[in-house]
C-alpha cells in the first residue's frame, strides 16, 4: 500500500510548505502543501485547518500572488 511510498513521496514534493492553488471540476483550494497521508490524500493547510484532497482530476500549481 500507500504508507510504504509516502516516505519516498515527500522527499520528492517539489510543493512542500508552498502556497499552491488546487483547481477541481468546481471550485479552487488555497493552501499550504502539506504533504500527503497513509491513503495517498494531498494534504493541504488552509484557514480552516487541514483539508485532504481526495478528488479525481486536480492541478497543483504554485501560487505566485495568494487570493487572501
Amino acid at each position: 500500500g500507500f504508507p510504504a511510498l509516502r516516505s519516498a513521496w515527500e522527499q520528492r514534493n517539489a510543493f512542500a510548505d508552498l502556497p499552491v492553488a488546487i483547481r477541481g471540476e468546481s471550485s479552487t483550494l488555497y493552501g499550504t502543501c502539506a504533504g500527503v497521508d497513509d491513503d495517498g490524500a494531498l494534504l493541504l493547510r488552509t484557514g480552516a485547518g487541514v483539508q485532504r484532497v481526495l478528488a479525481g482530476d486536480v492541478s497543483l500549481r504554485p501560487l505566485m500572488d495568494s487570493p487572501r
